[in-house]
């Protein structure tokens, strides 16, 4: 009987997210798909092929830490970011769902406002995820901008949230509470709104 072991690392002060993904075999990957652009990178990667108890694939670690980020998520436009995450793929025939990942970090700038998250995804994709968001301004906002040039924005005012991610990427189960101040919808001001917002899916887990 014998282990294998390989190692790689890489450092970067610009380096594109989905060169990493293609590095490490993470293209198509849920916990990464909605995520592109670049940071600086330092990060480094460990298979091990044979070690007793592990998955008959082997099991491949990496662990990352990026700084000075500009990226898109989800469709949004974020700035100065800075993270830190781990990833263990302990079954690689399961996908994401064979895998295990902390994300000790994420910080970003938006306009004047920040956003931080962190959490883990357990194996079988089950996440669990906190994050926050301060004096985020609504017309900072991509999914808000009018469609024709020159236009008012959509809706103008500041944003706050708290929220929780449960559930699998597939079928999440959310949880958020929203305060908007100095709200003002398509023209019309609505002041200050609060509100308690839930998604849960229709299969039970």
């Amino acid at each position: 009987r014998y282990t294998l072991t390989a190692g790689a690392a890489v450092t970067s002060n610009r380096l594109q997210l989905q060169d990493f993904y293609h590095m490490f075999h993470f293209e198509g990957a849920p916990t990464f798909e909605p995520f592109d652009g670049s940071a600086a990178v330092n990060a480094r990667g460990e298979y091990v092929l044979g070690r007793p108890g592990d998955d008959r694939d082997g099991v491949m670690t990496v662990k990352m830490e990026a700084h000075n980020g500009d990226i898109t998520a989800y469709g949004e436009r974020f700035q100065n970011v800075s993270a830190a995450l781990s990833y263990d793929w302990l079954r690689r025939r399961e996908g994401v769902r064979g895998a295990s990942v902390r994300l000790d970090r994420f910080a970003a700038r938006k306009g004047a406002g920040t956003v931080e998250i962190a959490g883990t995804m357990d194996p079988g994709a089950r996440m669990h995820f906190t994050a926050t968001a301060r004096d985020l301004s609504l017309d900072t906002f991509d999914a808000l901008q009018p469609q024709t040039p020159g236009a008012s924005p959509i809706a103008r005012g500041s944003l706050g949230a708290l929220v929780t991610v449960g559930g699998t990427p597939d079928a999440p189960r959310v949880s958020a509470s929203v305060q908007l101040g100095q709200l003002v919808a398509l023209g019309r001001p609505l002041g200050a709104i609060a509100a308690e917002i839930t998604q849960t899916p229709t299969s039970t887990f």
